[in-house]
């Protein structure tokens, strides 16, 4: 390929990395950023103690991301919505970008090339409006700053204080630049003490190696540029402060939220990320077969940064994108110095043939993925329901709900999801203040172990509610840590005064009202005529993602709606009628109502669109079970039990057939 070719090539690589960046923004957590910046910008004064929260006000509060929010805030006042995103896009290509300047020879580019495609789409579901997208370009300016130091002599290692005294304010994981100068400072070392061993083995002269102290004096000066901001080396240290205090309290918050679970059990719950578990494999072998080939060169400080960053990802959810940027970075030194070192390697025919395949492979997924990325298919699942573009993510936010309060103009005291505390706090405060928000290190002591609790327990709820003097309830009716609550609530005769297709409001009742049943407050509002429901009550709007009928759908279901949860689900097939879910759903609506036989044919379309799910086959061996079908449901039983080891229902049902005498007779009557 000519160098015209290769450029073009790395330039479409970038432009796929921006479009898969490019997607609306569908982050929870930075309305909360917003609303601190803006208030940091109008104050002129940077919080050392909560005045947010309804639950943890007064609390200390480190705000270690303090700079970022400013940062957001200015953006978003000048761009709105679309500013953030294209700054987002800015920063994670121009992170990107940096692997290329490492990678400069053809046959190490066009290998870097495909490991680059391949780290994007791993990283797609983490590249989010948030602080840890400063740490994604520090940490690849970072590495940058280690493999070109050596070959300037020293002179670019300068730059690690001015940096890291900004990374400090920007977002606490800012320790882990730290730790990269430590051991890049270790390598060098490492090196030195090396060719002086060999100097004087051989009776040479000692070379000389003066630009070591110079970086011994710049590693201190970056630990004393951590020490720079507002909280001083408590802003430093509070990483290590929040492991401590997670370990101590055994993991309750990670325990709970996706994004901090292992890298493997989240994917395992969500089997249609499998693919990814792949890829992430793919790049941890890359780099580990890239260090082996340049084994001779091998740089210990990169080494030891990918086993902890790989380390990190498999902890963590959350850190798949930085193992991926980091992954690819690494790579694409190793290969740029061994194909340097080797060049006669490059022109064998093999080594031809190779580049060949992977340039090949690398258009297919650059003609494909652009395909796909444009007509929104990679993000269009029931589970992510955002899409290229530079607005907000459909049906995610409560802003129906959030005007409804506001425009009543009453002082609440208020629960609502953890996820909702963000947005809350950006369009209600000082109005009314979120009972929870995603700064869990302000409630894991005491206020996020009782939300966990009162959203697994219904009798949890109703002494969190009387404890709190809670009023009103405000739930996206799609999270699943509304599904007791939503119970709760219907029971007890909350008065339900707003739904739309992403949340509802529930008002206490008066103590001198009679209980008000959710079909009376039906009846209010006139929601039993479902075209008064989509187009008068809820304005809903036509969507192209299916995720806000089923969660009407299941909305309705809990609080028994059926025949409400059956129009919403049905709208959403008529969206998207290859998902299994929208059959499953159904499914379940027919066996709440005792119709076993439209049931069990909803399991069976549901199956039929995705065979692996074990929920779908047991749900048809149940229904099988009770129209007297034993070998059916046995037949059924064991498929759940081949996809699913650890199905305890699915044993104990075959377990109970086999009791009966290998399966039983047909009941055909």
């Amino acid at each position: 390929m000519s160098q015209y070719g290769e450029r073009a090539l790395v330039v479409a690589t970038l432009f796929f990395v921006a479009l898969i960046a490019a997607h609306t923004m569908l982050d929870f957590d930075i309305w909360f950023h917003l609303r601190a910046g803006s208030d940091i910008l109008r104050s002129g004064a940077i919080q050392h103690r909560d005045i947010y929260s309804e639950t943890a006000s007064g609390r200390e509060w480190i705000n270690h991301e303090w700079l970022s929010q400013v940062l957001f805030a200015v953006i978003y006042s000048l761009g709105g919505v679309a500013g953030l995103i294209l700054f987002k896009v800015l920063l994670i290509t121009a992170s990107y970008g940096m692997i290329f300047y490492i990678a400069r020879t053809s046959t190490a580019r066009f290998l870097t090339v495909l490991f680059a495609l391949c780290s994007i789409i791993l990283s797609e579901k983490r590249l989010l409006i948030r602080p840890e997208v400063f740490t994604l370009f520090f940490v690849a300016l970072y590495l940058l700053l280690m493999m070109e130091s050596p070959k300037k002599k020293g002179r670019l290692v300068y730059f690690f204080p001015v940096l890291q005294a900004v990374w400090t304010n920007l977002h606490g994981y800012s320790l882990i630049g730290i730790g990269m100068v430590t051991l890049f400072l270790f390598d060098q070392l490492f090196r030195r003490l090396r060719v002086v061993i060999l100097s004087v083995s051989a009776g040479d002269d000692v070379p000389e190696g003066a630009w070591l102290g110079q970086l011994v004096m710049v590693w201190l000066a970056t630990v004393a540029a951590g020490c720079i901001g507002p909280y001083g080396y408590h802003q430093l240290l509070y990483p290590l402060g929040r492991i401590y205090h997670a370990a101590r309290h055994t993991g309750m918050v990670g325990r709970h939220i996706s994004e901090l679970k292992p890298f493997y059990e989240g994917h395992l719950v969500h089997a249609h990320y499998v693919y990814k578990r792949e890829l992430l494999h793919f790049l941890a072998l890359g780099a580990a077969a890239s260090f082996i080939a340049d084994i001779r060169r091998m740089r210990l400080d990169l080494l030891f940064f990918f086993l902890f960053v790989f380390w990190l990802s498999v902890s963590m959810m959350r850190h798949i994108a930085l193992f991926s940027l980091v992954a690819v970075m690494v790579t694409g030194h190793n290969l740029e110095g061994y194909f340097r070192q080797n060049r006669e390697v490059c022109a064998r025919r093999s080594m031809r043939i190779g580049s060949a395949i992977c340039i090949g492979m690398s258009l297919c997924i650059l003609v494909a993925g652009t395909g796909w990325i444009v007509g929104n298919g990679y993000l269009t699942d029931i589970f992510s329901h955002n899409k290229l573009g530079l607005g907000l993510s459909p049906v995610t936010y409560p802003e129906g709900a959030l005007t409804f309060l506001l425009g009543e103009k009453k002082e609440r005291v208020l629960f609502n999801n953890l996820s909702l505390g963000g947005y809350i706090l950006w369009r209600g405060y000082p109005s009314f203040r979120p009972f929870i928000d995603g700064r869990t290190e302000l409630y894991e002591t005491d206020i996020f172990p009782e939300y966990i609790e009162a959203c697994s327990d219904d009798e949890a709820y109703g002494r969190l509610l009387s404890s709190y003097q809670i009023d009103t309830v405000l739930l996206h009716h799609g999270l699943e840590d509304s599904l007791i609550p939503l119970r709760y609530l219907y029971r007890e005769g909350w008065n339900l005064v707003y739904l739309d297709d992403t949340a509802c409001i529930f008002e206490k009742p008066t103590p001198t009202a009679t209980r008000q049943a959710t079909e009376g407050a039906h009846r209010d509002l006139s929601l039993l005529d479902t075209s008064a429901i989509t187009v008068k009550y809820f304005g809903m709007r036509k969507r192209a993602f299916p995720i806000g009928y089923l969660s009407l759908g299941r909305f309705f279901t809990i609080i028994k709606q059926y025949d409400n949860a059956i129009f919403f689900y049905e709208e959403a097939q008529k969206i998207a009628p290859g998902l299994a879910l929208i059959y499953h759903e159904l499914g379940t609506l027919w066996v709440l109502q005792g119709d076993y036989a439209v049931a069990g044919a909803y399991f069976q379309q549901a199956i039929g669109r995705d065979p692996a799910n074990p929920a779908s086959h047991y749900n048809l061996a149940r229904c099988y079970l009770i129209e007297g079908r034993y070998n059916d449901a046995r037949d059924e039983l064991l498929k759940t039990l081949r996809l699913d080891g650890h199905f305890a229902q699915a044993r104990d049902e075959l377990a109970a057939l086999s009791f009966r005498g290998g399966g039983g007779k047909e009941n055909d009557e």
